[in-house]
């Protein structure tokens, strides 16, 4: 849970999120949940009851059981901070009375990982050109889909969470990363994370649109 409660500290931290979740109430382990999918390592279960959302992060025993933030291997953080991510995200839109597409979610969650690996799992702000575009080729140049995401429609939204994360994410480092401008850029994450909906996704598709220019 060391890595868990790391990342909702540090999320909730560059997004001002206020109150902070009692992440023990939130989270199982898959072994805990019957009939909890075996093909993903993490997964938000939603139900409403009474009018009301229930939410259950569902991990891998390991992930839930695991590591501190800087003994855990990327692949393993980025898990966690995606299962954190989705969690807070709809957590906070259940409060606004707000809906959240899945490609919403998801490209939410390519972000924060980006931010969240910039500011603090690596040692603070990374400022160099080729240590920004190093962390940037691994998050989004090498995208690979779980051989478990056979369906179509989404692989779709998979694929299209990574572009419009990728080109966002770029920007961010071409004019607040490599300047040093960090606080100016915790200001446009918390912009862009109490987006919703449509404007949202239309807010990112005019840098997807840059970044093919």
């Amino acid at each position: 849970m060391r890595l868990l409660t790391a990342i909702q500290e540090r999320l909730s931290s560059i997004y001002a999120l206020e109150p902070r979740l009692e992440l023990s109430d939130f989270v199982a382990r898959r072994s805990e949940v019957p009939g909890a999918p075996l093909d993903r390592p993490e997964q938000l279960l939603v139900r409403e009851s009474d009018g009301e959302l229930e939410l259950l992060l569902v991990l891998e025993d390991q992930l839930v059981d695991g590591t501190s933030a800087k003994a855990a291997n990327l692949d393993t953080f980025c898990v966690c901070a995606e299962g954190v991510s989705h969690l807070l995200y709809v957590a906070r839109a259940a409060r606004e009375d707000a809906s959240v597409s899945q490609l919403e979610l998801e490209v939410q969650a390519e972000v924060d990982k980006f931010a969240l690996l910039l500011l603090h799992a690596r040692g603070g702000l990374t400022t160099s050109p080729r240590g920004v575009a190093g962390l940037i080729g691994r998050l989004f140049g090498a995208f690979e889909l779980r051989r478990s995401v056979v369906d179509p429609e989404e692989q779709t939204r998979y694929a299209e969470a990574n572009r419009l994360a990728s080109a966002y994410c770029r920007w961010l480092a071409a004019q607040f990363v490599v300047t040093a401008r960090l606080e100016a850029m915790i200001g446009e994450l918390r912009r862009l994370y109490r987006l919703r909906g449509a404007g949202k996704l239309a807010y990112l598709s005019g840098y997807r649109r840059e970044a093919g220019r």
